[in-house]
């Protein structure tokens, strides 16, 4: 997910999205007698949270398969063995850090 490319893709839908429900938002609460609503804030906060939560989810599938495999392989000798359990390693030394960047998503108010 942190590929240039994808990330800048990424940061495009959920932004574009974000504008969208700030014109929906905008529609809604310039009718008289409507509830005044902020789904643009929901929106900030979910989304980031949801990125976070996924990430999570994955660190710890990666953490679990690599553990499962790792119970398999590391009874095993011989060179094959030692490259699953190398392999196994930098996965799990990869997913320690694995988060996806939100930095690139908007926070900033929008005006009309």
């Amino acid at each position: 997910m942190n590929h240039p490319i994808i990330q800048a893709a990424l940061n495009g839908a959920c932004n574009d999205f974000r504008n969208e429900l700030f014109r929906v938002q905008e529609a809604h609460n310039a009718v008289p007698g409507n509830a005044q609503v902020d789904v643009v804030a929901y929106w900030d906060a979910w989304i980031r949270d949801d990125l976070n939560f996924a990430s999570a989810g994955a660190r710890d599938f990666v953490n679990a398969r690599t553990t499962q495999m790792r119970q398999i392989w590391g009874v095993r000798t011989g060179s094959e063995a030692n490259s699953v359990l190398q392999i196994l390693s930098s996965l799990r030394a990869a997913a320690s850090d694995m988060e996806i960047i939100t930095s690139g998503l908007h926070r900033e108010r929008l005006d009309k």
